[in-house]
């Protein structure tokens, strides 16, 4: 019986007799399992996937781990579940150590990985916007704002939007300035009530001049957030106060999308 030049596994051809096809599987079978063994890799297995109408569903079949050793051993299980009510896939993750788990989250716990993941967006409302010349305002107000899309448990917008889990988020904004004249935005994101003080009490700030066009706050910014974050909208004008559009427009927006589970440090 003729074998594979680079690992060696035998394997029946057309010399094979149909009699000895079961002990020439058997053989086959064992080059496998050699040439696996010999390569250092580990056995794939099908993990299991099972579909839950909540959470309280998911954790009757699952469990719920109450040490590390059974957390790590539902993570390494590959534990997925479809959720029908939120719409999204999750998977299990054990708490993060860079030494013995390097690919778990702090803190262990279900995380949305596909589907209908977190998302909240905002669109202008039809209400009058300035922003004061030499100090912070906060433009996350509810009455500025009017709802758009909710998705995958997240909460609706209340003066900011509040991460339902923690995880990776992108945090991002637009806004239109009135007027004819150029302006001089600072426009920047912080995660609690309390109003910045400088540019460095931001999430991430910067000066936009426009001339009645877009000013973008933070397009594309990335942090990682927990439920006890609030993510709200400052505006600074640097010259004059500035006006936003008193009508609605298309993409004037706030929107926090999460991005994946806070696996790592």
């Amino acid at each position: 019986m003729p074998n594979t030049p680079s690992w060696n596994i035998p394997y029946p051809d057309s010399s094979t007799l149909a009699a000895d096809l079961p002990a020439r599987f058997k053989d086959m079978a064992v080059g496998f399992d050699t040439a696996l063994t010999t390569a250092a890799l580990k056995p794939v297995t099908n993990p299991q996937h099972v579909v839950a109408a909540s959470a309280a569903a998911r954790d009757a079949y699952w469990g719920t781990p109450a040490t590390e050793q059974a957390r790590l051993a539902l993570q390494a299980k590959g534990a997925i579940t479809t959720r029908t009510d939120t719409g999204c896939v999750e998977r299990y993750f054990a708490t993060y150590n860079a030494i013995s788990n390097p690919a778990g989250t702090t803190p262990a716990g279900w995380y949305p990985v596909s589907g209908a993941l977190p998302f909240g967006q905002v669109l202008r409302a039809p209400v009058p916007v300035t922003i004061r010349y030499g100090q912070y305002d906060n433009i996350s107000s509810s009455s500025y704002w009017a709802p758009a899309r909710l998705q995958g448990g997240m909460s609706a917008f209340a003066s900011g939007w509040k991460p339902p889990i923690a995880g990776d988020y992108r945090i991002e904004a637009e806004l239109l300035t009135a007027g004819t004249g150029p302006v001089a935005l600072l426009t920047g994101f912080t995660t609690g009530a309390t109003a910045p003080a400088r540019p460095t009490d931001l999430l991430g700030g910067q000066t936009q001049y426009a001339l009645q066009g877009f000013v973008l706050a933070n397009p594309g910014l990335t942090r990682r957030l927990t439920p006890s974050d609030t993510i709200r909208l400052w505006g600074y004008s640097q010259a004059a106060a500035t006006e936003l559009q008193t009508t609605p427009a298309a993409g004037m927006s706030i929107s926090l999308r999460y991005i994946g589970p806070p696996v790592g440090a």
